[in-house]
């Protein structure tokens, strides 16, 4: 595995020209795909590096870098393209294959203009989401993933996102059509109502956040999106957990951090709750306050790293309503008998336009 930095991040990591290995020589496709460019840049006035795949453009970041650790740097690369091809769901055997490509990980020269400029734009698209980067963590698995579902292009006619490259790319050189491997949470989501039975069955790729959870609670309790929400944890033997929205950070200085410990849903999966903490409730419209109850049932795997609606019985109520109180005014709309195939099929539509990376990019 090739990787050509640029001459300030070879002065950060103090590498002499001397000691570095020639790469001038023609590469085909399956070297561009093992080889990545990577530069020192600032985000939010720290420095980070920037990893970027030569043939799918995807790109890596390592934050909160510290003087002493680009002295380990091309440890800390090859642990980071690692850890966020497994959080992309990429499988163990296909993984392996591609790291340990060329026998192990190779500094050279970055020199070719024409990469360098890649590098430079997908900086820019890195940079202008800095608020994902996350304190005290060196590999930023949130920014590093969220980044690829930017659209990019080559040339006035090939436009595409380098996440999606990424994965066919793996297929085509290792010559699999399954490339991933991804751990999906069956979850069982509640509206606890008097005299009504609502619920829905879905599955959820165990690296979504909270926030696409969020979103995929929207889809199939056909809530409009338009109040505040938050979740809940409760931990026995801890004190509990609030995940908060991102629109939510002015809240964080006036909550009582004493007495719940508070996290930003954008960048924090399911899988750093789930399966250990499983009494969780999601809080959507403080002033009507539906409540839902989320149960974590089992685990599964797929091939596709999207959420899926199972099965549910029961009407959401409408919004605005004045919660309970109002409900029955709505008597006769709420419960029905539907054509289980339908909804199931209108509902996972809208769920595959949900964005499946590690955070929401906003199309």
């Amino acid at each position: 595995m090739l990787i050509q930095c640029t001459k300030a991040l070879r002065e950060e990591m103090e590498i002499k020209d001397k000691d570095l290995t020639a790469a001038d020589r023609p590469r085909d496709r399956s070297d561009l795909l093992t080889g990545w460019h990577a530069n020192v840049i600032m985000i939010e006035d720290r420095p980070a590096v920037l990893l970027m795949n030569d043939e799918s453009r995807y790109p890596i970041v390592i934050g909160e870098v510290e003087e002493e650790d680009f002295s380990e740097m091309p440890d800390l690369m090859a642990e980071a393209i690692r850890e966020v091809l497994r959080m992309e769901g990429v499988r163990e055997d296909v993984l392996e294959r591609y790291m340990s490509e060329g026998g192990g990980l190779v500094i050279s020269k970055a020199s070719d203009q024409r990469w360098i400029g890649k590098m430079n734009r997908a900086a820019v698209d890195v940079e202008f989401e800095g608020s994902f980067i996350e304190e005290d963590r060196k590999i930023q698995c949130p920014l590093s993933m969220k980044a690829p579902r930017m659209i990019q292009s080559e040339g006035e006619q090939d436009v595409f996102f380098p996440a999606e490259r990424m994965v066919e790319c793996l297929g085509r050189v290792y010559d699999t059509a399954e490339v991933l491997d991804v751990e999906l949470y069956q979850l069982h989501i509640e509206l606890p109502l008097e005299k009504h039975n609502v619920w829905r069955r879905v599955y959820v790729p165990a690296t979504f956040t909270f926030e696409h959870l969020h979103q995929v609670i929207q889809v199939v309790f056909e809530w409009k999106d338009s109040h505040l929400h938050q979740f809940f944890v409760r931990r026995d033997g801890q004190k509990p957990m609030t995940i908060v929205m991102d629109g939510a950070l002015d809240m964080l200085d006036v909550m009582d951090t004493g007495k719940s410990e508070v996290r930003l849903e954008h960048i924090t999966p399911l899988k750093d709750i789930l399966p250990d903490y499983t009494d969780i409730t999601y809080q959507y419209d403080f002033g009507d306050d539906w409540q839902h109850t989320i149960t974590f049932e089992k685990t599964l795997s797929s091939a596709a790293r999207r959420a899926v609606y199972v099965e549910g019985q029961g009407d959401s109520p409408p919004e605005d309503i004045e919660a309970e109180r109002g409900l029955e005014s709505y008597v006769m709309a709420m419960i029905k008998e539907q054509e289980p195939d339908a909804p199931r099929a209108f509902i996972n539509e809208r769920l595959r336009k949900i964005p499946t990376s590690y955070t929401l990019a906003l199309l």
